[in-house]
């Protein structure tokens, strides 16, 4: 699990032209998609993630970051993959993972490309959702990024929104 970039409770940071691979949680066995074993040994199956594997994101801007920018990032081929929908709700590795009360930030002209064998749960995710305080907080962007194979959503904006704007 883990994640490359975390940054936590901080304001005016910037995340700026790098390449991130590889990282994540690998499944060791998979039996039908659906059910499988992390390399510990421990056993998942359906929903539930013990060791990490939903939102093993490459940049995690936790809950109460203002004013951070993550931009023309590339960021591919995490060590995992996403359970499609055939068997379950997607989850696995995503690119940019964003918390609640998350005001004035933004995510732009990132490159976000998964494979077939390295798909994403979202390309860009908010936690928090349909709740008040969920997804991008007041005045935040999403724009000009390029996110491919997702299972999911490209760009997740569940929560309740202000003043947030998500274009091209």
């Amino acid at each position: 699990g883990g994640y490359p970039v975390s940054v936590k409770n901080a304001h005016h940071v910037r995340i700026r032209n790098c390449e991130i691979t590889g990282w994540g949680v690998k499944a060791r066995d998979f039996v039908d998609h659906s059910q499988f074993y992390y390399p510990d040994g421990t056993f998942v199956r359906g929903k539930g993630d013990p060791k990490g594997c939903i939102w093993s994101a490459a940049v995690h801007l936790h809950s109460n970051c203002r004013r951070c920018v993550v931009e023309r990032c590339w960021i591919h081929d995490p060590v995992g993959t996403s359970v499609a929908w055939r068997y379950w709700h997607p989850y696995g590795a995503v690119p940019i993972c964003v918390g609640r009360w998350n005001f004035q930030s933004v995510v732009r002209f990132n490159d976000l490309v998964g494979s077939d064998a390295h798909r994403w749960d979202d390309a860009i995710i908010s936690n928090g959702n349909f709740t008040p305080d969920g997804g991008f907080g007041r005045s935040s962007e999403v724009y000009g990024n390029f996110c491919f194979l997702p299972n999911d959503d490209c760009i997740e904006l569940d929560g309740a929104q202000q003043c947030v704007a998500c274009f091209g």
